[in-house]
C-alpha cells in the first residue's frame, strides 16, 4: 500500500473522512496511479500594465509600509494611511537587513490582524526594486490567504525615488485595480505575473560529473537524500558531502551507510548555516581535501507551521535564518571557487504564499531574489556558475505528509497533485539548461494548473456588511447561534444542544486541523473567510456576533421571514444545514441565550493523530491523589515541588494510639506518615442508582473509580443525555467502561 492510500484509511479511521469521502478519494488515487501528471514549469515576467481605470476600492483601514528608501519623508505621503518607516540596521550582510525588514513588516501585520478588522484593510509595503525585498511579496499574500479582509500589494520603486513622485504613484495604485505585486521603472507601471515554459522534448545534458564533489545542505532530510541517491547512481565515482545541523546519530549514520557501498563517497559534516565561520571552515575544509567543489544544492531549512496570529517573533527569526542567512553565508564563502552551479531549493509558498507559512515565504522570497543578484555577480566575472532558484512543490515522497482531505483541496484549486520523484529530477535538469533565475514547478492537470497558477491575481470580493431584512436583531443572534451549533455538531459528533455557545470551543477539542475544516465549510455558504476564525472568536456566541457584523446579507438568505419564506432557519428546508435532522434536535429544545452553569474546568481534548498503528485519542480526563481533589491541584502540587507525604490524619485513625519506636514490638507500628485521598467516604449512591445499604459494601476505590469515570466523560464534553444518542449504526446508550487493573486490584 502507498503512502497516499495509508493516509486515506488514517483519515477514515480519525474520522477525518466519511465512508463516501475516503471511496472517492481511493478511486482517485489509484487512477493517479495509472496516470501520472504533466510537469508545468513557469518564471516571472514583468509586464507593461498602465493602471487599469476601475471605481475606486473603499478601505476601512490603509497601512503603508516604506521600507529602506531615504529620500522619502514619509509624513507627506498621501493622507488617510497609517503609516511605517522600516529601514535596517547598518550591517553590510544583506541577510542581516533582509531578515530585520521582514519581521517589522510580519509585526505590523500581525497587529493588524489581531485588531480583528471588519471591513477590507489594505497594506502596502514600498520597497526599492533593486534588492532582495521583492521577496516580502509571499508575506503579504499568505497575510490575504489566511485572512480575506486584508489586501495586500507590494510596490517596487526606484532607491532615489523622490517623496513627490512616490505619492503620485501610491495614489494612482489606489485609485484603480490593485495588483499584488507592481514596479515602477523608467516611469512605466509593470506588474509581476507568472508565463509557462515551453515544453522542450530534448533531453538535457546530465547536471552531474563523474568525478565532481557535490555539496548538499540540508542533506539528511528527505530532499537532500533523494538528490543524493540520484547522484551517486548516474555517477560512478562523484562524491557528495551532507550537512546539518545535529549531529551524527547511530540512525543518521545507518541512514548513511545504507547510501552507497563505497562509503569514501559520502560524507556528513555537522554545520549551523547561521554561523559564517562555521560555512567558512566547511567550504575551505572542501578544497583542501578534494581540491574542488563542482555544484551546491542548498536544501536546508525549516518550518514552524503557524498562523500570523500566533507566530513569535523567535519563530519567525529562526525559520528565516538556514534559508536566508544560510545563503548569504554559502554564497560569500564560495566566491573563489569554480562552481558549475549554485541551486537554491526555494519553494511554491515563497511564490505564491501559503496559510501558516508567512516566514517560510519570506525566507523563500530571499532566495528566488538572491538568485537573480548572483547571476548579475556571474555576468560581472565575481562568481562562477549557473545560479537557479527552483520553487518546488510538494514532493511525494519528500517527507512532508499531507493529509487526503487536503490534497483533493490542492488539486481542486490548483490542478496540482505532489510530484513523482522521477518528475522533480527531470525538471531539476532541465531547469539547470534554461536561462531563468527563478523557475516554478507544478505536475497536473495542464489546464487547471494554468487557471489556477498562470492566472493574474485580482483583488478579493469581500461582502460589505448589511442588516438582515425581516428579521429582529434578537431573534437574528439566536437563529444565528443555533445555526452555528448546528453546522459545528458534525464535525465535533456532539448533539447541537450539548454545544454552549459561551464556553470555549477550544473545551470541545478544537485544533488547527478541525478550524481550518471547519472554516472551508462555512465557506461554501458565507464566501471567504480569515483562516484563523475560530482563534480569533472563540465561542459561539463571539462567532455569532462575527457574522451578524459581517455577514448579515448572507443570513438574511438563510432566515427568510414566515412571510417571504419557510421560516426554517436555512433557507433550504432542512433545518440543520446539512440534509438532516439529529435525534437530539427533534426531541429536545435548543436553548440558545442560557447563560453556562458552573462546571468543572475541561481541558481541549486532543485530535487523533492519525498513524500506520491504531491510533489513541484522549478526551477526557479525571483524576484523585494525595493533597490534590483534582487533575489541576495535582499540576499545581507538581509544579511547586510539593511533598504530599503527610501525618495521618484523625479522620483515618489516631496514629498515637498505635505508634512505637520499638519495630520489634507486636500489635503495633513504627510509620505514622502516608499518601491519602480526601472524600472518599462522600459518595452519592443514588445518582449510580444504587442503594445505600449496597453502597456500604462496595470498596472505596471502586467508589472512587466510579466517580472519576464519570467525570472523565463529563471531562469530554458528553452528558447522559448525548449518550443516550444513537446514530445510523449504534443503538442508544451503547457505552462501553473498559478498566484496566494491576496487582490484584
Amino acid at each position: 500500500m502507498n503512502r497516499e492510500l495509508r493516509q486515506i484509511y488514517a483519515d477514515l479511521s480519525a474520522g477525518k473522512l466519511s465512508r463516501e469521502q475516503a471511496l472517492e478519494l481511493i478511486r482517485a488515487e489509484k487512477q493517479r496511479r495509472t496516470q501520472t501528471g504533466t510537469l508545468m514549469l513557469a518564471s516571472p515576467v514583468w509586464e507593461a500594465a498602465g493602471a487599469k481605470a476601475s471605481t475606486a476600492a473603499s478601505y476601512d483601514e490603509r497601512h503603508l509600509i516604506v521600507c529602506e528608501l531615504p529620500s522619502v519623508d514619509e509624513d507627506a505621503l498621501p493622507a488617510g494611511f497609517q503609516r511605517l518607516a522600516v529601514r535596517a540596521s547598518a550591517a553590510d550582510n544583506v541577510a542581516v537587513r533582509y531578515s530585520e525588514i521582514a519581521l517589522r513588516c510580519f509585526e505590523r501585520i500581525q497587529s493588524i490582524l489581531r485588531g480583528k478588522p471588519h471591513g477590507k484593510v489594505l497594506v502596502q509595503i514600498v520597497a526599492p526594486s533593486d534588492g532582495p525585498l521583492v521577496g516580502l511579496s509571499g508575506l503579504l499574500r499568505t497575510a490575504a490567504l489566511e485572512n480575506p479582509r486584508l489586501v495586500g500589494q507590494l510596490l517596487l520603486v526606484p532607491a532615489d525615488t523622490t517623496t513627490s513622485t512616490l505619492k503620485r504613484w501610491i495614489e494612482a495604485e489606489t485609485a484603480h485595480t490593485l495588483a499584488p505585486v507592481v514596479r515602477y521603472e523608467d516611469g512605466e507601471r509593470q506588474v509581476l505575473r507568472w508565463t509557462e515554459i515551453e515544453e522542450d522534448n530534448a533531453t538535457p545534458q546530465l547536471a552531474f560529473s563523474e568525478d565532481g564533489i557535490y555539496l548538499i545542505t540540508g542533506g539528511l532530510g528527505a530532499l537532500g537524500l533523494l538528490f543524493t541517491r540520484e547522484i551517486l547512481a548516474r555517477t560512478s565515482h562523484a562524491r557528495v558531502i551532507l550537512t546539518g545541523r545535529g549531529e551524527l546519530t547511530d540512525d543518521k549514520r545507518r541512514q548513511l551507510e545504507a547510501l552507497s557501498s563505497t562509503p569514501a563517497r559520502v560524507r556528513y559534516e555537522q554545520v549551523d548555516l547561521g554561523d559564517r565561520e562555521q560555512v567558512e571552515a566547511l567550504i575551505a575544509g572542501i578544497e583542501d581535501r578534494h581540491g574542488q567543489l563542482n555544484g551546491i544544492l542548498h536544501c536546508a531549512g525549516m518550518i514552524a507551521d503557524n498562523f500570523i496570529l500566533r507566530k513569535s517573533a523567535a519563530e519567525f527569526r529562526s525559520v528565516l535564518a538556514p534559508k536566508v542567512l544560510g545563503t548569504v553565508h554559502l554564497d560569500r564563502a564560495s566566491r573563489e571557487l569554480d562552481l558549475d552551479f549554485f541551486v537554491l531549493f526555494s519553494s511554491f509558498a515563497g511564490a505564491m504564499g501559503n496559510v501558516g507559512q508567512a516566514d517560510y515565504a519570506a525566507a523563500n522570497g530571499f532566495m528566488d531574489q538572491f538568485a537573480a543578484w548572483r547571476n548579475r555577480q556571474v555576468a560581472a566575472g565575481e562568481r562562477r556558475g549557473r545560479t537557479r532558484s527552483i520553487d518546488w512543490p510538494l514532493w511525494q515522497d519528500g517527507g512532508m505528509m499531507i493529509d487526503a482531505a487536503s490534497r483533493e483541496a490542492l488539486e481542486r484549486t490548483s490542478g496540482m497533485q505532489p510530484l513523482q520523484t522521477n518528475t522533480g529530477f527531470r525538471a531539476f535538469q532541465r531547469i539547470l539548461g534554461l536561462s531563468h533565475d527563478q523557475v516554478l514547478v507544478g505536475e497536473g492537470d495542464p489546464a487547471r494548473m494554468r487557471e489556477g497558477l498562470l492566472a493574474l491575481p485580482t483583488e478579493p470580493v469581500v461582502p460589505e456588511p448589511s442588516f438582515a431584512a425581516h428579521v429582529a436583531p434578537e431573534e437574528l443572534s439566536d437563529k444565528t447561534i443555533e445555526y452555528l451549533r448546528r453546522r459545528l455538531s458534525t464535525s465535533l459528533k456532539l448533539p447541537a444542544q450539548a454545544i454552549d455557545p459561551h464556553a470555549a470551543l477550544e473545551q470541545y477539542g478544537i485544533d488547527s486541523l478541525l478550524a481550518m475544516k471547519l472554516t472551508s465549510e462555512l465557506e461554501q455558504t458565507f464566501g471567504a473567510l480569515s483562516k484563523t476564525l475560530f482563534f480569533e472568536y472563540q465561542t459561539i456566541g463571539a462567532l455569532s456576533e462575527y457574522f451578524i457584523r459581517s455577514h448579515a446579507a448572507t443570513l438574511a438568505t438563510l432566515f427568510p421571514s414566515p412571510k417571504n419564506g419557510n421560516g426554517n432557519g436555512n433557507g433550504n428546508g432542512n433545518g440543520n444545514g446539512n440534509g438532516h435532522k439529529t435525534r437530539a434536535e427533534t426531541t429536545q429544545p435548543v436553548e440558545t441565550r442560557r447563560k453556562p452553569a458552573p462546571t468543572r474546568t475541561r481541558r481541549p481534548a486532543p485530535a487523533p493523530v492519525p498513524a500506520e498503528s491504531d491510533a489513541v485519542a484522549i478526551v477526557g480526563l479525571s483524576g484523585r491523589y494525595p493533597e490534590a481533589v483534582d487533575l489541576d491541584a495535582y499540576w499545581k502540587n507538581l509544579r511547586e515541588g510539593k511533598d504530599c507525604v503527610v501525618e495521618v490524619p484523625k479522620s483515618r485513625w489516631d496514629w498515637r494510639e498505635y505508634f512505637t519506636e520499638d519495630r520489634s514490638k507486636p500489635g503495633h507500628h513504627y510509620s505514622k506518615w502516608g499518601g491519602f485521598i480526601e472524600g472518599v467516604d462522600e459518595f452519592d449512591p443514588l445518582f449510580f442508582n444504587i442503594s445505600p445499604k449496597e453502597a456500604k459494601l462496595i470498596d472505596p476505590q471502586e467508589r472512587l473509580f466510579l466517580q472519576h469515570a464519570w467525570m472523565a466523560i463529563e471531562d469530554a464534553g458528553y452528558t447522559r443525555a448525548s449518550l443516550q444518542t444513537g446514530d445510523d449504526s449504534d443503538l442508544p446508550g451503547q457505552v462501553g467502561v473498559y478498566v484496566g487493573v494491576m496487582y490484584n486490584e
